[in-house]
């Protein structure tokens, strides 16, 4: 288009000529126009620039209509460019009305579509199996302090118990024990203060025990009968 401008004014300047080149003049500047806010649509995506982009290829397209008309005022060179320019917005054309058609629907942006339409809800569906699996798990968790505290408090009873249990064992044991050893050395003594008064003719000591104290009686017994037999004899 500023090729074939510049090859207008080149030319001798008359009204018909002033009015190519106001048409052609009009031509690039819808043409850049309509370019500028397509690009300003597609990074912002305010609806005024979508509006002022389709105005401006619409009056691009009545100038190139209007320069159609006067193809036959074209020079050679300039009929050349035109048919150039008219393949050119040919291809131009469709591929801007499909910007703007891409951008003004939601899909425009392919990656924030997909995560919209397929990610987000995947990613809130996962979301929740791991809501799930943390509440499982807390629940189990819960299930296994709760357990795990009742066997300890079980354990620390049942330790209580045992040592009570063995206190007392070792406490009858120990009375037992004790009573084995003094009532047998009781008696001994007992029966030494008999024999002191000599008073010995029937006691003996009872042989309950087949240990040292039960040897202890019955040696005892046979020095109460030795003392008998040579009481007797004394006696005869």
């Amino acid at each position: 288009v500023s090729k074939m401008i510049k090859q207008e004014i080149n030319n001798t300047i008359t009204s018909q000529h002033e009015n190519l080149v106001e048409i052609l003049a009009n031509i690039e500047t819808t043409t850049s126009l309509a370019l500028e806010r397509a690009d300003e649509f597609l990074l912002s995506g305010k609806k005024e620039f979508k509006k002022e982009s389709l105005e401006n290829w619409e009056k691009n397209k009545q100038h190139m209509h209007a320069l159609k008309n006067n193809e036959k005022k074209l020079s050679k060179k300039q009929i050349k460019s035109f048919k150039s320019l008219q393949d050119q917005l040919n291809l131009f054309g469709p591929l801007l009305e499909e910007i703007i058609r891409i951008r003004s629907g939601e899909d425009w942006n392919l990656a924030n579509h997909l995560v919209k339409t397929d990610a987000s809800p995947i990613a809130f569906r996962i979301k929740e199996l791991l809501n799930d699996m943390t509440s499982i798990q807390e629940e189990l968790l819960k299930s296994d302090v709760e357990s795990i505290s009742k066997k300890t408090h079980f354990l620390i009873v049942l330790l209580v118990a045992l040592f009570f249990s063995a206190a007392l064992i070792s406490g009858v044991l120990g009375a037992n024990i004790t009573r084995s050893i003094t009532e047998p050395i009781i008696d001994i003594c007992k029966l030494a203060d008999v024999l002191a008064h000599e008073n010995h003719k029937s006691k003996r000591l009872p042989v309950l025990y087949e240990n040292e104290l039960g040897t202890l009686s019955q040696s005892f017994n046979k020095l109460l009968e030795r003392l008998q037999e040579d009481k007797t004899q004394k006696k005869d």
